[in-house]
């Protein structure tokens, strides 16, 4: 049990100035990412003949995400928070450090997670559950638009409103700050994915719940990775662990082969033992670990 606190206490990670310049170019690769994971999501529409917004509504929609990431670029350039590696704030010699622990973490995420989310959707239709690629490419959507909207704008805002508060003797806003901040956002984005299945019939009360805690989880998860790790990280540990579910995992059960699923099950502890290997406790970028 030590040793398991050891590695996962003192993983690297990464503490960036709390004063940071504004950057056109990380603004525009913002903006840019927001747009294509919307459109990422279309063959996904499509496939379940879901409405698509019209063209024109799609450019009004990315204007306003100009204006809403340029101020989540703002308050997180005064929060210590931000895209390091987008902002070109990496050193070469913490790069591999840096891929390396949010590689391991993602995928041990990814793995604690699994056996909820398979129990979550036990009920799911194999006669119109849709082919893998519309599902991985709505991942990239999930991971792209959610993560700037409920972690990137929303953490960056409650933690800049929770500074004026409470401070260190050093300026940056304190821990309770940032926890606080993750734990809301988590709350809200929770609720967000309860709220999308509240007019589904087999939606029980007992399923709401479960559904609730584990994206609460997953959202505090995924701005632990934006404060400790940046924004490129919880973009992609998203990401991969929608792909991983819809795509891999769910094909998996209704395939319903016990081969597949030795084959399966075998692929996850090998990830998983080499992502526990490749957790290393090397220190920090810059200053202490918050």
């Amino acid at each position: 049990m030590e040793l398991v606190q050891n590695r996962l206490l003192n993983v690297f990670t990464i503490d960036l100035p709390l004063r940071q310049p504004f950057r056109w170019r990380v603004l525009l690769t913002l903006v840019l990412l927001y747009f294509l994971g919307n459109l990422a999501g279309l063959p996904l529409l499509r496939a379940t003949q879901a409405p698509i917004e019209p063209f024109w509504l799609w450019g009004v929609a990315t204007l306003v995400s100009a204006l809403i990431l340029g101020l989540s670029l703002v308050l997180a350039n005064r929060t210590a928070l931000g895209a390091p590696f987008l902002a070109g704030q990496l050193p070469p010699d913490a790069r591999l450090p840096w891929l390396r622990t949010g590689l391991a973490l993602t995928v041990l995420l990814i793995v604690a997670g699994l056996p909820f989310s398979l129990w979550l959707n036990l009920n799911v239709d194999p006669a119109h559950y849709p082919a893998a690629a519309p599902l991985i490419l709505a991942s990239v959507k999930a991971g792209v638009v959610e993560e700037l909207g409920y972690r990137f704008f929303m953490v960056s805002l409650l933690v800049w409103l929770g500074s004026r508060f409470s401070r260190g003797q050093d300026g940056r806003p304190t821990r309770r700050v940032y926890w606080a901040a993750i734990l809301l956002a988590g709350l809200i984005f929770g609720w967000a994915h309860v709220d999308a299945r509240l007019g589904v019939p087999q939606a029980t009360l007992g399923a709401l719940a479960s559904l609730m805690i584990l994206s609460t989880l997953l959202g505090v998860a995924f701005g632990w990775f934006l404060w400790r790790l940046g924004l490129e990280w919880a973009v992609f540990a998203h990401f991969a662990y929608d792909a991983v579910v819809s795509a891999v995992l769910l094909k998996v059960y209704l395939l319903a082969n016990v081969l597949v699923w030795i084959g399966f099950v075998a692929i996850v502890l090998l990830v998983t033992w080499a992502a526990w290997r490749a957790i290393r406790p090397t220190g920090h970028l810059t200053g202490s670990r918050s």
